[in-house]
């Protein structure tokens, strides 16, 4: 039987370059939205670069590599943040 260990999940964090990318699209097609939800955030690159802009972000992952990121199951949990963009590299690999 296969564990549910989340210590045995590959992890694959999203390159800066990549990072800037995807904001940068987001925030020109939703200018008037500045919050963020990032439910998978692994070691905080993309959240991070977003606090770097001056966003309001929440961010959370089951096994977090950063104090900054809020340790939980996103899918468990219940949101009530109006009028924000999910963003984000969801996991993939083998646990993915």
């Amino acid at each position: 039987m296969e564990s549910d260990n989340t210590t045995n999940i590959d992890k694959y964090y999203t390159k800066l370059e990549c990072v800037k990318h995807i904001v940068n699209i987001t925030t020109k097609l939703f200018p008037h939205i500045n919050i963020f939800v990032e439910p998978s955030a692994g070691s905080g690159n993309i959240s991070n670069y977003l606090k770097s802009l001056n966003y309001t972000v929440y961010a959370y992952d089951i096994n977090p590599d950063s104090v900054d990121i809020i340790k939980t199951n996103y899918l468990k949990k219940t949101i009530s943040i109006k009028q924000h963009i999910t963003i984000g590299n969801p996991p993939f690999g083998y646990k993915g």
